[in-house]
């Protein structure tokens, strides 16, 4: 629930710069082998760029604002809970 209430609407790939908050821990060995600036905690999804479910949910920066996704991320998360029955009344 708490991923589906956090995730935001709208699903275009703005650019982000996370890596400059203080709150962020980055992951530096991880860092070095993907080329791309890691963070140890999963930033929460209204607080990093927009991306896939199966893509670097770790990348604290990216993004363009020149690619919009599709919103597979919210409809597999939601239909499988609603099948399950885990999203309540």
């Amino acid at each position: 629930m708490w991923y589906l209430r956090r995730l935001p609407l709208h699903l275009i790939h703005w650019q982000q710069f996370n890596s400059d908050r203080l709150d962020v821990q980055l992951n530096v060995p991880a860092s070095q082998c993907q080329n791309e600036l890691q963070s140890v905690q999963l930033l929460p999804p209204d607080e990093r760029s927009s991306k896939r479910w199966n893509s670097g949910m770790y990348d604290v920066d990216g993004g363009n604002g020149w690619e919009a996704l599709d919103p597979s991320s919210f409809l597999i998360s939601y239909w499988g809970m609603r099948y399950f029955n885990l999203l309540g009344a």
